[in-house]
């Protein structure tokens, strides 16, 4: 049952959290009134973050409970994705970008973490092939998913819808799945 919460995790990260990624040409465009260099700012910020919390992470791995970490997060992601839906200036965006960058990345290093130390060495190669396929079969389908809702809703629409169907799957995972909350 481990397992299988923390590549639902994934997955639901994969198809509606990291599509985000998809709109920032159109949010450096469109919202920030921005060109090509302010769409590079944004992806670096995100990229400034997973790097920082990366390395938070490393540092503090063996000292913390991963899978109340990760539930936290299921929660904690479509929180910041709604704030960032709001922000309309060029700062506040980075600021945010950072933010959400970091929580992502913490999200599928917890999920690796607990995967590798959590499955019966026989089954690890199979095991991380779904744990795989989930992130890179589904961001694919999030991003275009994303797309059309941006093309027809808006951009910030887009990230509020997306975090709505977030937030309850992450409510769900915080309450109910005690499992994940106490795997270390």
């Amino acid at each position: 049952k481990l397992l299988l919460s923390i590549i639902s995790v994934t997955s639901v990260l994969s198809l509606f959290g990291m599509g985000l990624v998809t709109l920032f040409p159109a949010w450096a465009v469109k919202i920030l009134h921005g060109d090509s260099t302010t769409n590079g700012f944004l992806q670096s910020a995100r990229g400034v973050g997973a790097v920082l919390f990366a390395l938070i992470i490393a540092s503090i791995n063996k000292y913390i409970v991963r899978g109340k970490y990760l539930a936290a997060s299921t929660v904690l992601l479509p929180l910041l994705l709604i704030i960032f839906s709001f922000t309309r200036t060029f700062l506040t965006s980075v600021l945010m970008l950072v933010i959400i960058g970091g929580v992502i990345i913490s999200m599928f290093n917890l999920s690796n973490g607990l995967i590798q130390t959590n499955v019966d060495e026989k089954y690890r190669g199979r095991i991380l092939s779904f744990y795989t396929f989930s992130f890179f079969a589904l961001f694919p389908l999030g991003s275009l998913w994303i797309g059309m809702l941006a093309e027809y809703f808006g951009t910030p629409t887009a990230i509020i819808i997306n975090s709505f169907i977030l937030i309850p799957f992450g409510i769900f995972v915080w309450l109910f799945n005690h499992k994940l909350r106490n795997a270390k």
